[in-house]
């Protein structure tokens, strides 16, 4: 991994002493773990706008950038950039990892006064995952060539802070379980999913049956067409029915978990845009459900899961997001801000400071509410746990194993990269074969986020 031309080019003009670590290489990285750099000794950026207009801010990593105070000291009102934003303004780099050179990609920049009075090493992202730069802070002033310093446009991540202010008092863990469980505030079952536990539980159910509920709703059947005629099944002839998709690609198992996890979406909408959006939200979770699925497919049969729930856990684990965002709005945009901001902090840890609750939390609150089968409740309670053991663990682990590989491509919540032996070992897969259907998905993956695009529409 190379550091960006633009970034190249404004370290050789500067120059000054820095060296880089490449923390996606164990032989490269002698940082110990690059992941766990203390925020306060980590520089972030954060993009702004207001109008056609965009600025840098330059900033400690643990400290959040003040929108108000901005407003004040440039009487602009400034926004958040977007994601697009960012990758149009500086295309040669991850948008979630813009280095502090604002000169480089024409842009103006702030450098924030915790930023100034630092001291001893510091490290700033060079542009891509996982690719950091050392270097003193006694040069940084010359070094980032900000067009303002000595300003404080920042605040201490804490909610206590007034530009965290949320819609309504800190709730409990209990509480929220309370008002979660109260349905009249939650959206019941959607009727297509329950016509599809009906299918799942009549033994002598038949692909027309299905097709027929499927083809009650028209985007649902439309995505199904779409996902059996994708280069992932790799089907020789062309697809014309929904029944045909079931007798010929599919099969019955596949397609009630399929549908019914993407009628359960339908009743949960949050706000679109960023790493938390609708769109990202789809798009990791279709990709996870079918990674999930794939991987199932590569054990040995006879120590195999159902393929089909494996796909309906990949797709559902993470539904306490949709919950999330669905009931406690304006305490989710909080948490979407913080974590744009704060990338590299866990998203768990954010959620109990501006939440008092996780999203894996009221995704298990949700699924029990909606009496889902417990090998769901228990992947979405366990997914991010690699030492989870049970006589059903496999799901959980699968999950927990997709999420790791998707975390290379920036995609999902994972803590860590790390395939560790003991995690393959417990799934009967080795090295090379996840690498192989890992490289599977990722060719599929234009076709499943179109998919997911639709989702959202």
């Amino acid at each position: 991994m190379s550091i960006p031309l633009s970034i190249q080019k404004q370290l050789a003009h500067k120059g000054g002493q820095y060296h880089t670590h490449d923390c996606t290489s164990s032989n490269t990285c002698t940082t110990s773990e690059c992941g766990l750099i203390p925020p306060s000794k980590r520089i972030r950026t954060t993009m702004v706008k207001a109008g056609d207009s965009y600025l840098m801010v330059i900033h400690m990593g643990n400290r959040l950038v003040n929108l108000a105070g901005l407003h004040q000291l440039f009487s602009r009102k400034f926004t958040l950039c977007s994601e697009e934003d960012m990758a149009s303004l500086c295309p040669d780099c991850n948008c979630r990892e813009v280095p502090p050179f604002g000169s480089a990609y024409g842009i103006k920049a702030i450098m924030d006064k915790s930023v100034s009075i630092a001291k001893g090493d510091v490290f700033f992202s060079a542009g891509q995952n996982g690719l950091f730069i050392e270097s003193s802070t006694d040069i940084l002033e010359d070094l980032f060539a900000a067009d303002w310093s000595g300003h404080s446009v920042t605040s201490l991540f804490s909610t206590d802070e007034p530009s965290l202010e949320t819609d309504c008092d800190m709730l409990t863990p209990e509480q929220y379980k309370t008002h979660i469980q109260k349905l009249m505030q939650l959206p019941v079952m959607p009727g297509i999913a329950n016509e599809i536990v009906k299918v799942r539980d009549n033994p002598y159910a038949n692909a027309a049956e299905l097709a027929a509920i499927v083809e009650s709703d028209p985007s649902l059947a439309a995505q199904l067409l779409r996902y059996a005629s994708s280069p992932f099944y790799a089907y020789q002839g062309k697809v014309k029915s929904v029944e045909q998709a079931i007798v010929r690609v599919l099969g019955m198992d596949f397609v009630m978990d399929f549908a019914f996890g993407l009628s359960l979406g339908k009743a949960l909408r949050i706000p679109d845009g960023g790493a938390l959006g609708l769109d990202s939200f789809w798009s990791h979770s279709m990709l996870c459900a079918g990674l999930t699925q794939s991987l199932c497919n590569s054990i040995e049969y006879s120590q195999r899961p159902s393929p089909g729930t494996a796909y309906l856990v990949g797709l559902l684990h993470n539904f306490g997001y949709l919950l999330m965002g669905h009931l406690f709005r304006s305490k989710f945009e909080t948490v979407k801000r913080i974590y744009a901001q704060n990338p590299e902090r866990s998203l768990e840890d954010i959620e109990l400071k501006v939440m008092g609750v996780t999203h894996t939390q009221m995704g298990v609150w949700l699924m029990e509410s909606w009496n889902m089968p417990e090998e769901v409740i228990e992947t979405v309670r366990e997914h991010r746990n690699p030492d989870y053991v049970s006589n059903t663990s496999k799901y959980a682990n699968l999950v927990c194993l997709a999420n790791r590989l998707l975390k290379r491509f920036d995609m999902g919540d994972a803590d860590s990269m790390e395939l560790t032996p003991e995690l393959l070992e417990k799934l009967g897969l080795e090295d090379m074969q996840v690498e192989v259907t890992l490289g599977g998905i990722i060719q599929s993956r234009d076709g499943m986020e179109f998919m997911a695009a639709k989702m959202v529409a």
